[in-house]
């Protein structure tokens, strides 16, 4: 039988909650940008006022990821919304 200190089981704990976390940061960020680009087209707002909008939002949502993620989860978004973007126009 395999026993795991408890200081480790802890630490995995942590682990797991901050991953979990993350993860609900991104796809919160994910499902507002989705939301943001899908009513400015169908309301005929330009393509420069919602990209004024979703840089917005990724760059306060960004912020409340550990900052060793936060420059690649914003490019990431960004890539992601200008696909979005070109999917939902068409």
């Amino acid at each position: 039988m395999i026993v795991i200190p408890k200081n480790q089981l802890n630490q995995t704990n942590k682990k797991e909650n901050l991953a979990e976390e993350e993860l609900l940061a991104i796809s919160q960020m994910t499902t507002l940008c989705k939301e943001i680009i899908t009513e400015g087209l169908t309301s005929g707002q330009s393509q420069e006022i919602i990209t004024k909008q979703l840089n917005k939002v990724i760059a306060e949502n960004v912020k409340s990821l550990p900052i060793d993620l936060q420059e690649e989860a914003r490019k990431t978004m960004v890539r992601s919304c200008r696909k979005w973007y070109f999917e939902l126009s068409q």
